[in-house]
């Protein structure tokens, strides 16, 4: 397969006849994209309206008379938010006037409050119920666009003729960068890998690394399937390659169980088949990945689950030197005959085929059923010491079905002739034996599925797998704060505090009756965070004054009746709360009910999210609480449990009737530092 020739800059589609249209009005200054259909694109003019103090006001909501009627949803408030053009600087403003809020990509923002709009600015309501979503694109003309000064030359050219490229950095490698981009016609969001050419050539092994992203370039290409992420296009300059991806917005397998844990059988099943109908496809085109980890299948959506496999920078590698030499990042998942190929000088011609992806995939589904790398070794040589024997560690997998044990067997065989192929794999009985949530109507939901493998997890923090990954090739949605530098990633073969799985038979959950106020042990060394917040300070003296009762719904798996009576108060699974639940649905500190100037607010410290009556608050954020508010712990709409209070204040009349919705302050996030650290 040869590489696609450098020439001169060529897009791979035409400029969209709608953005010279757009450019023609100069009386307009942007579109509002409506990404989700329900609406016609909306068209704000400086004309459209008079203006009020220098400025120019529309309105959206439910309302008749709204600039923009939003019907779709009974949650849309009638004046649902406005946005105001200042004409003294040519600015552009949005305010949230809602009751369940407007978020600006992604994050709500505090009613009343003034955002400031900025070119490919993605506007959202009906936030937290799936049917309910609207979103807008903004695309600004270039005489109102905020990012371009009056002296600006106007670069039309390229891309950037067809595509708004955000500022905001979502991948970073050695001289690759990913970020978020905007089709101007469309308004839809899509992944640009931005490959500089000067950094890959001076850096080692440079012409390798170009010749890299010409051939990923090359094989996405000819790849369609629905479990591979797509290429959407291709550009370049002087500078620069862009590889334009579809954008995969729900995180990488890896991201998954490094913040949850391990993955469920069930889940786990589901995932393993859709990433084998991938690999099948490509290898029935005589493609290999030959970098198959958690690192590298991206999560589309959550439920029904559905992944997609990235990053074919490494794939097809015809000189066996260099995919050592680009392998060297993901030692945990390299097949025995690569290893060999390495290190044994007379296998150095050896062949390396499609089966080495099946031996990955096996680690991989290793990794995402027990959060342990399987051939684990504080060095690289007793790594690939129990790596060319096939020595993978078995205790973890006790409570895995006999089927999935089986499946891994057939995958970690040491020879690749005895190795299963893909074609096969997708036959394995593990894989073609039917569950009963299979045969249900109810899609099964990653975020839910360690529900189904019930499981108790120690109070201490779960170390990193490793992430030993400095290929150029970064994957579109890699975390820049998850990656570690070269220095760092030495030797990092750290093994996860173990993960012990319930007996089967073991209900899911078993909430646990324990006094409001938990003390931690006497004697228990701490270790001293930076933080100016004392344990003492969130454990206040009860002094007999009752803050709020919580008092279970119907049908809560937890029945007891929560009476709050100190300023901070803690729930989740660890000792230290207040009131400790064991539900492995709970975080260990999952939430903090915190009275602040006679307000009451929930802070959510959780990873699957509290919610408070229909809306999920999110970790990190906090949300003021009212009288008769509903607040749910978690709702596992798949197993159809939840946790759920109603909220009963002792003042109601103190509390306001406006909802309010916030980012956590750096004091209420110590409220949790301080709890860490009593553990």
């Amino acid at each position: 397969m040869e590489a696609p020739q450098v020439s001169e800059t060529q897009p791979t589609q035409q400029s969209p006849a709608t953005q010279t249209q757009l450019q023609t009005n100069p009386n307009q200054i942007c579109q509002l994209l409506c990404t989700t259909g329900q609406y016609a694109n909306k068209t704000l003019n400086i004309t459209d309206k008079p203006e009020e103090d220098g400025k120019i006001i529309w309105y959206f909501g439910r309302s008749a008379d709204a600039d923009l009627q939003l019907t779709s949803s009974s949650r849309l408030s009638n004046r649902h938010f406005m946005i105001w053009f200042n004409l003294k600087d040519n600015s552009l403003w949005i305010r949230d006037t809602s009751t369940n809020g407007t978020y600006r990509n992604g994050q709500r923002t505090v009613k009343g409050s003034n955002y400031l709009l900025s070119q490919g600015d993605e506007i959202s309501v009906g936030n937290g119920v799936a049917k309910d979503v609207v979103k807008f694109i903004v695309v600004f003309t270039d005489r109102f666009n905020p990012a371009l000064s009056p002296d600006t030359n106007i670069n039309d050219e390229g891309i950037h003729k067809d595509y708004i490229i955000k500022t905001e950095t979502i991948g970073q490698g050695a001289f690759a960068t990913v970020k978020k981009c905007i089709e101007r016609s469309t308004g839809n969001a899509y992944a640009v890998k931005i490959i500089n050419r000067r950094k890959a050539l001076s850096s080692t092994g440079g012409a390798s690394a170009l010749s890299g992203a010409e051939r990923e370039l090359s094989i996405l290409r000819k790849l369609h399937h629905p479990n591979i992420v797509s290429l959407k296009g291709f550009y370049e300059d002087a500078d620069n390659y862009y590889i334009i991806m579809e954008l995969v917005p729900g995180g990488d397998l890896m991201g998954f169980v490094e913040e949850f844990g391990p993955v469920g059988e069930e889940a786990t099943r589901v995932i393993t088949k859709q990433i084998l109908q991938g690999i099948n496809y490509v290898h029935q085109l005589g493609i290999s990945h030959r970098d198959l980890k958690p690192d590298n299948i991206l999560i589309m959506q959550d439920e029904p689950i559905l992944v997609k496999i990235t990053d074919f920078g490494l794939a097809k590698f015809s000189d066996n030197s260099t995919v050592m030499k680009t392998f060297c990042g993901t030692l945990a998942y390299l097949a025995p005959e690569v290893i060999t190929g390495k290190y044994n000088s007379s296998q150095t011609n050896s062949n390396y085929s499609s089966l080495v992806d099946i031996w990955s995939l096996g680690c991989l589904v290793y990794v995402l059923l027990t959060a342990l790398v399987p051939f684990p070794g504080n060095s690289h040589q007793k790594m690939f010491a129990r790596i060319k024997k096939g020595d993978y560690q078995k205790a973890p997998l006790q409570s895995i079905s006999k089927e999935c044990q089986d499946f891994l067997h057939c995958c970690l065989q040491v020879d690749p002739e005895n190795r299963i192929t893909a074609a096969e794999a997708l036959q394995h009985k593990w894989l073609t034996e039917e569950e009963p949530s299979q045969s249900s109507q109810k899609p099964l939901s990653l975020s839910q599925s360690q529900s189904q493998q019930s499981r108790k997890v120690d109070n201490s923090q779960l170390d990193s797998l490793s992430r030993i990954d400095e290929d150029f090739m970064l994957r579109p949605l890699d975390s820049e704060k998850n990656r570690k530098t070269s220095k760092q990633k030495q030797n990092d073969f750290k093994v996860p505090k173990r993960v012990v799985p319930l007996p089967q038979s073991q209900a899911m959950s078993q909430p646990l009756k324990r006094p409001h106020q938990i003390d931690p042990p006497n004697g228990t060394k701490r270790i001293k965070l930076n933080v100016s917040i004392k344990k003492e300070d969130l454990v206040d003296e009860d002094d007999g004054t009752t803050v709020l009762t919580l008092e279970p719904i119907p049908e809560s798996l937890y029945t007891e009746t929560i009476i709050v009576s100190t300023d901070k108060f803690a729930i989740g699974r660890a000792d230290v709360c207040n009131t400790a639940i064991s539900d492995d649905r709970l975080s260990k500190i999952h939430c903090i009910f915190k009275r602040d100037n006679g307000t009451i607010w929930l802070l959510d410290m959780s990873t699957n999210s509290c919610k408070v009556n229909d809306v999920a608050l999110g970790k990190g954020k906090k949300r003021q609480l009212i009288e008769g508010d509903t607040v749910y712990l978690f709702d596992d709409s798949t197993n159809k449990e939840f946790i759920a209070f109603t909220v009963s204040l002792s003042n109601p009349d103190v509390s306001s009737s406006e909802i309010k919705v916030l980012q956590q302050s750096l004091d209420d996030l110590r409220l949790k530092d301080s709890l860490i650290e009593s553990m």
